[in-house]
C-alpha cells in the first residue's frame, strides 16, 4: 500500500499556510522513509489542527503511542505547529523523537528561506514606491520598518507596533473610514496604506502618511503656505529627516544605507540644512536638533532652553 497525504480542505489561516508550503518537500522525503513502516506523521498547527499527514504501509491502529517536536517560527521564536509521530507502542524506540526533531527542523529551515522571501519582497516593493514618492513613505511588517527620508522625520522604532497595528486594521477592514494613524508620541496623522504580497500572503505594508493634511484637519483650510527659505519651518520633510539621523550620531554612509539614498544625495540633504539653520557642523546641528526637542516638550519653561 502506498503512503498517502491527507490535506484538511478548510481554508486555512495564513500561518498556517505558511506551515503547509514549508512542509510538503519535507514530508515527500518522510513518505518514502516510512513507506515500509507502521508508523504515521502529521504535522499539526499550535491549535493542534491536522495540516499534513503521512502514513506508512500499516496503521499503528488502537494502542498506538505518539512523540511530538515542536515548529519554531525563525521570524518570531514562537512555536506554530510540530511534528507529531504515531506509531504501536512495541515500535517505539530511541530513534522516534530524534527522527520527530530532524522533521521539524527541516520545516523550520523552509520557514527561513520563506521568511527571506518575505523580507525581499518588503524591500522591493517599498524601494520601488520611494522612488516615486516625495512624501513619507514606511515600509513594515511585524518585524521591521522601512523610511524615506522624509518619514524618518516623523517615525522612530518605537512606532513599529502602532504603524504596523494600524496597517493591519486598515487592510483587514477593521478601521472606520477616514481613520488616522496614531503614533507612539500620540501624535495623529491622515494615511493610506496598500499590502506588500508574497503570492497570496500579506508579508507586509507600504504607509503613506500625509502631514498637510493633518495640519489642515487641525482647523486650517487655507491654502498650503509656502515654505519659508530660512529656519526650521524652510526644511522640506526629507531634509527634517537626515537632520534627526544626523544629529543622532549618524555618519554619511549610515544615513545613506538607512534611507537607501546615495551618499550624494546625503551631502546634498545636509549642505541645505546647514544653508536653511545657519550652521557650519554637525556639533552646531546637534545642538540646535536638541534644543528644538526641548522646547518642543516645554514650549512655555524658559529654563529647559537656557
Amino acid at each position: 500500500m502506498a503512503p498517502s497525504t491527507t490535506v484538511l480542505t478548510s481554508p486555512a489561516p495564513a500561518p498556517a499556510r505558511r506551515l503547509v508550503r514549508a512542509a510538503r518537500p519535507v514530508l515527500e522525503q518522510v513518505a518514502c522513509d516510512l513507506q515500509a513502516t507502521a508508523v504515521s506523521l502529521l504535522v499539526i498547527d499550535e491549535r493542534d489542527r491536522v495540516l499534513e499527514r503521512v502514513s506508512g504501509r500499516d496503521d499503528p491502529g488502537p494502542g498506538s503511542v505518539s512523540t511530538a517536536a515542536p515548529i519554531e517560527d525563525p521570524r518570531t521564536g514562537r512555536a506554530i505547529g510540530a511534528v507529531l509521530l504515531v506509531c504501536r507502542a512495541a515500535d517505539l524506540g530511541p530513534l522516534i523523537l530524534p527522527y520527530a526533531q530532524h522533521v521539524s527542523r527541516d520545516i523550520a529551515a523552509r520557514l527561513v528561506d520563506e521568511a527571506g522571501a518575505a523580507e525581499r519582497a518588503l524591500l522591493e516593493q517599498f524601494v520601488r514606491v520611494r522612488r516615486a514618492s516625495r512624501g513619507p513613505v514606511a515600509g513594515v511588517n511585524e518585524r521591521r520598518m522601512l523610511t524615506n527620508a522624509a518619514a524618518a522625520a516623523l517615525l522612530g522604532d518605537a512606532d513599529r507596533p502602532s504603524v504596523w497595528g494600524w496597517a493591519r486594521r486598515v487592510m483587514a477592514g477593521e478601521c472606520e473610514p477616514g481613520e488616522q494613524l496614531e503614533l507612539a508620541s500620540g501624535e495623529r496623522y491622515a494615511a493610506r496604506c496598500q499590502p506588500v504580497l508574497a503570492g497570496r500572503d500579506v508579508v507586509g505594508a507600504l504607509v503613506r502618511l500625509d502631514p498637510e493634511r493633518r495640519r489642515r484637519a487641525a482647523g486650517s483650510n487655507s491654502a498650503r503656505p509656502v515654505r519659508p527659505t530660512f529656519g526650521w519651518a524652510g526644511l522640506s520633510p526629507a531634509e527634517l529627516g537626515v537632520a534627526e539621523l544626523a544629529a543622532a550620531g549618524l555618519t554619511n554612509q549610515q544615513m545613506a544605507a538607512r534611507l537607501f539614498l546615495s551618499r550624494h544625495t546625503i551631502d546634498f540633504h545636509l549642505r541645505n540644512i546647514f544653508t536653511k539653520l545657519g550652521v557650519r557642523s554637525r556639533v552646531e546641528l546637534t545642538r540646535i536638533v536638541l534644543e528644538r526637542h526641548t522646547q518642543s516638550r516645554c514650549p512655555t519653561c524658559t529654563a529647559c532652553s537656557a
